[in-house]
């Protein structure tokens, strides 16, 4: 009789780790991001072959053709497997006229002759979507939106400069001025605004791996945050790997493990749990220590010794091989002039040659100290995607891991009280 109390009382707690909890979304497309965060390059075609950076290839025009000019390019999309081994064709017609129109190769097999009518667009529209979906199952789908440039001329051929465009085109290939390439953001999210336990929660998926699916294990990821956190696919965002039954995240002081992501993105499921979980850096932890080695290799700086109490501290991890570290730095030198008296930046490059580093800083005007990464840096702080924008309050306490380069200026209005 004695087991009883026992018995009930380990019955009660473990119902309350096999509680489930399932967050639906529906199937609209998403993104937080309101800039372009990619390019899709464009290569003239004069005939039926067409020579690109990544490959050569024979297509087949749709029925009664016709275009003053035409471009071909490929979107990056592993769903469809054919004659591009990781994307999909795309054909436009009229691209420097203003009225373009773009052929899809749906499947992949470089005939534009059997994929349907082609999708109209203005260059004074400012963007269009494309929906492209997987080889086995047409419900699995992936969309991009496309951005025309905007850059200046001088953005525009530092990219050709960085992509070797005039070797390229002396070596046959026929790559088109950046001018006419697709600045593009790929719509491969489902995001929610919702309820766990009475508590706001902002919960997010990602088809990370860009096939159509969102349950991929070790490639797709979740988010599960507050509702003012901005949902990212980058572990800094608080956003973590799908490892099938074997992912944990932590919510509230509550840890949870993942039971199931619907692989159409359509619903996740998870419950409770007391297993261990260590929790990873995130945004209101502190600051941990590091020593960074500045690009002379003469200093190291350590992190904690950059706050004073009074100026926030903004750490810019960034390298020349990224278009959007170009894009920004004007944006990141513009707020440290403004918030000179309230902010310091620091960057943090990733492991490029002093003189590289040294011509990026002053073609952007950019004075700050500059630093180079570690593993445990981007370990730590979960670096996975450039440039990554940390924001550190006076007192050391982290504002965000990856705020965009345009939501910086609005932190610092909002914690700073500017």
């Amino acid at each position: 009789m004695k087991l009883i109390p026992l018995l009930i009382t380990l019955l009660f707690s473990n119902s309350l780790y096999q509680q489930n909890f399932t967050i639906h979304f529906n199937q609209d497309f998403h993104t937080e991001e309101k800039e372009s965060h990619g390019f899709t390059m464009t290569y003239s075609l004069d005939s039926n072959y067409v020579a690109t950076r990544l490959g050569s290839y024979t297509i087949t025009f749709p029925k009664n053709f016709r275009a003053v000019d035409t471009a071909f390019a490929s979107e990056y999309f592993v769903g469809f497997p054919g004659e591009i081994s990781r994307g999909i064709g795309l054909l436009i017609a009229n691209y420097k006229n203003g009225l373009p129109l773009v052929y899809v190769d749906q499947n992949n097999n470089l005939d534009f002759s059997d994929d349907g009518d082609p999708i109209p667009y203005s260059v004074e529209d400012s963007a269009f979507v494309l929906r492209f979906h997987n080889q086995k199952n047409k419900q699995a789908l992936f969309e991009v939106k496309y951005f025309l440039p905007n850059d200046t001329e001088e953005n525009l051929e530092s990219l050709e400069e960085f992509f070797r465009r005039n070797e390229l085109v002396e070596s046959g290939v026929k790559m088109l001025k950046a001018r006419y390439w697709l600045y593009t953001k790929r719509l491969n999210n489902r995001i929610v605004k919702t309820s766990l336990n009475g508590d706001s929660v902002k919960a997010a998926i990602m088809d990370y791996n860009c096939n159509g699916y969102f349950n991929d294990i070790g490639k797709d990821r979740v988010f599960i945050a507050k509702p003012n956190i901005t949902y990212t696919s980058n572990k800094s965002s608080g956003a973590f790997t799908y490892w099938g039954d074997t992912t944990f995240f932590s919510f509230k002081g509550q840890v949870y493990e993942m039971i199931e992501v619907d692989s159409l993105g359509r619903s996740i499921s998870f419950q409770k749990t007391d297993k261990h979980f260590e929790k990873p850096l995130a945004s209101g932890d502190l600051m941990p220590g590091f020593w960074l080695k500045t690009i002379d290799q003469k200093d190291s700086i350590y992190l904690p010794s950059l706050l004073d109490g009074q100026k926030y501290l903004l750490i810019d991890v960034w390298g020349n091989w990224c278009k959007g570290c170009h894009s920004s730095a004007e944006t990141i030198k513009n707020i440290a002039e403004e918030f000179s008296k309230k902010l310091k930046v620091l960057g943090v490059n990733s492991g490029e040659p002093a003189e590289t580093v040294k011509k990026f800083t002053e073609k952007y005007g950019q004075k700050w100290t500059q630093t180079y990464a570690t593993k445990e840096f981007i370990k730590t702080f979960r670096v996975d995607a450039y440039p990554s924008f940390i924001l550190v309050d006076p007192e050391g306490k982290i504002i965000s891991l990856r705020a965009f380069a345009g939501e910086i200026e609005k932190l610092m209005k909002l914690k700073g009280g500017f």
